[in-house]
């Protein structure tokens, strides 16, 4: 995996658990859905979209490990 592919894997995640796990953010939306732009555009077949609705602190807890 390239490395910027693992950049914005990191980036994307780090990001969801801020907004979705603790209520907060750091990035505009804007920001946040181009950082999922260019990621799609490198592989629209990664795993980090298939994530959707509850459960996504569960399971960034559990890929934090």
């Amino acid at each position: 995996m390239p490395d910027r592919e693992k950049e914005l894997e990191w980036i994307i995640q780090y990001h969801a658990h801020l907004y979705y796990c603790l209520y907060t953010s750091e990035l505009s939306d804007y920001e946040y859905d181009c950082y999922f732009d260019e990621l799609r555009e490198l592989n629209p077949n990664n795993t980090i979209f298939s994530r959707v609705g509850q459960g996504i602190c569960k399971e960034l807890h559990k890929n934090a490990d």
